[in-house]
């Protein structure tokens, strides 16, 4: 099998616990996350997810189980199919379904997942292996950059208790990004949730914001989670400010805005992260300034509500 670890990738900084690298470095390519571990996914046009090759597999033993480290001993699974028999080598020797790698795994298939867009550092496959750790879940997760249009990524109007000011979207008609998604399964859907206070999850879909994977083919929607708080405005434009991008360089330019931050949070990015961190009553202030300064731009433009069933990737047409 394709081993390739986060750490050989330079890809293993985990967002949470070193804020100033917010929101981390994304999923460069289709892939499939497994614990420390991408393997990489061949995109084919025409063909659902699950249908697409997890290149190099099985494994040199013949297992069709990955050569990587695997699940932590003592790791919950979640509910899902027994392992199955390896999948057998395709004739073409790229690798085997991903929906095969995934049974021989003991895991769910795609069909059954949900699919989740990141504007921030869900996107990153540390961040996402961290946030299942926490809940003692095995990072068993297929992640897809994709082609979106008409959402923007601004900054969410709180402080969030890594310390760094996380991404929100909003609605840009004319804004086209490159965005990831990543297939969760009931229960890492429910753990995401869980890290995502000051968020609703909302459906977004895709007859009205275009969704492409790079198979060329459409995506029928996908989850999304928008902030509680708005986004932040620029006062310089009065547009949503940009996030997603440089932490250091966006706390840096909220301090030159704001005399109550610096007093607050300043004199710099360092001490910014390091005090919000420490005390919850230090990010409920800088929020409360973020409102008083007149920064805050409501999101009232995307969808309100994800329905009252999660949404799988097999009930969703293009």
């Amino acid at each position: 099998m394709t081993r390739r670890s986060l750490r050989a990738l330079g890809l293993d900084a985990v967002p949470f616990r070193r804020p100033l690298e917010y929101p981390g470095r994304p999923a460069p390519e289709p892939c499939l996350l497994l614990e420390t571990e991408l393997l990489p996914l061949r995109a084919v046009p025409g063909r659902p997810l699950g249908a697409w090759p997890v290149v190099g597999a099985p494994g040199p033993d013949g297992t069709g189980q990955p050569d990587g480290p695997g699940t932590p001993p003592g790791t919950a699974t979640a509910p899902g199919p027994r392992p199955g028999p390896a999948p057998p080598p395709p004739p073409d020797g790229t690798g085997p379904p991903l929906d095969a790698v995934l049974t021989a795994l003991g895991r769910l298939v795609t069909g059954h997942r949900h699919p989740v867009l990141a504007v921030g550092s869900n996107a990153s496959p540390a961040q996402m292996g961290h946030k299942l750790a926490a809940h003692r879940l095995p990072a068993a997760v297929p992640m897809v950059p994709v082609t979106v249009r008409g959402i923007g990524v601004g900054c969410s109007a709180h402080i969030g208790r890594a310390g760094y000011v996380a991404a929100a979207p909003y609605a840009d008609p004319a804004a086209e990004r490159r965005l990831v998604v990543s297939w969760l399964d009931p229960a890492q859907l429910a753990a995401v949730d869980a890290s995502e206070l000051h968020y609703r999850r909302v459906l977004l879909p895709g007859a009205a914001f275009p969704i492409t994977l790079p198979s060329g083919d459409r995506l029928g929607g996908a989850y999304l989670y928008v902030s509680r708080h708005g986004v932040l405005l620029d006062p310089a434009t009065g547009r949503p400010r940009p996030g997603a991008e440089d932490q250091g360089a966006l706390l840096a330019a909220l301090l030159r805005s704001s005399k109550r931050l610096r007093n607050l949070l300043g004199p710099d990015p360092g001490a910014w992260t390091e005090r919000a961190r420490a005390e919850e009553t230090v990010r409920a202030e800088g929020a409360r300034i973020f409102r008083e300064e007149g920064w805050i731009h409501p999101e009232g433009d995307l969808p309100t509500a994800s329905g009252t069933d999660d949404v799988r990737y097999a009930d969703l047409s293009p």
